[in-house]
């Protein structure tokens, strides 16, 4: 495969962690004291993604503090891009203002409220075909899930939290790969 780099939607407020995001960017919410993105950042240079581009929006200043004086290597050398729309246009629109910084490469889009194993990324660089979208399929799905509809053959066919839990294969977890072509 070739070069891939990865990105990570961090522009959200995380309205629903509050108080705890009064003063950080949800993807600083520690977990076992260790912020989210710093677990994400471990989780893609594990799997040998050596370029990264986050998108900031709500506190970006703080965030951009952060990772620059983050002692991970692929958070300093970060290519730091901010949504000034967060709050009104959402992910499709910070992946739009990472469009630039990414060129045009295969890139893994990775939303920055998650937490995943060292088994993740590995299975979505490999994973056949010009897209991939990691879902977890062992989840009681309700209304808050994005959920995912596949065909027969496993394509994806429909991506949406209005669908119905009893239509869907699992819950897209926030990862996907997008190959250059």
């Amino acid at each position: 495969m070739a070069e891939v780099s990865a990105v990570i939607l961090a522009a959200g407020r995380g309205t629903r962690l509050e108080p705890l995001t009064r003063n950080i960017p949800k993807c600083l919410a520690p977990v076992g004291g260790v912020p989210l993105i710093d677990r994400l950042i471990e989780r893609i240079s594990e799997a040998g993604i050596d370029r990264l581009v986050v998108v900031a929006g709500y506190l970006a200043n703080v965030l951009t503090r952060h990772l620059e004086g983050s002692d991970l290597p692929l958070a300093a050398d970060a290519e730091i891009v901010v949504n000034d729309r967060y709050a009104d246009w959402g992910n499709f629109y910070s992946l739009l203002v990472a469009e630039a910084a990414l060129a045009g490469q295969t890139f893994i889009k990775i939303d920055g409220d998650v937490l995943i194993d060292d088994q993740v990324l590995p299975r979505v660089l490999e994973a056949p075909g010009p897209a991939v979208i990691a879902v977890d399929r062992s989840v009681v799905l309700g209304d808050e899930e994005m959920k995912v509809r596949t065909d027969g053959a496993g394509h994806v066919i429909e991506l949406s939290k209005s669908l119905a839990p009893e239509d869907a294969a699992g819950e897209s977890i926030g990862i996907e790969r997008i190959d250059a072509e």
